[in-house]
């Protein structure tokens, strides 16, 4: 994508994905299968994704220059859905 901030780049798969927020930001955390953490946030669509040996670091990669992923995905709306395709 143009101007996209995700570095695509081979990602371990995802085993567990949980939805940890019901309120904004969307957030989720979960496990790759080689034993990292995995955490996504979604706010004012804009898509942060981070990787780090644990919860904590993968949030804090999530909002650092360390992000796999930190791309405005939903056009800046409070009321964006992330579709699985």
């Amino acid at each position: 994508m143009e101007g996209s901030v995700c570095k695509h780049r081979a990602v371990p798969t995802v085993l567990t994905l949980t939805k940890t927020c019901l309120a904004c930001p969307s957030q989720w955390e979960g496990t790759l299968d080689d034993g990292r953490a995995v955490y996504a946030r979604f706010r004012h669509g804009h898509l942060g994704v981070g990787i780090g040996d644990t919860v904590k670091a993968a949030v804090d990669n999530a909002i650092s220059g360390e992000a796999l992923c930190d791309e405005e995905i939903g056009g800046g709306s409070t009321d964006s859905w992330i579709s699985r395709n």
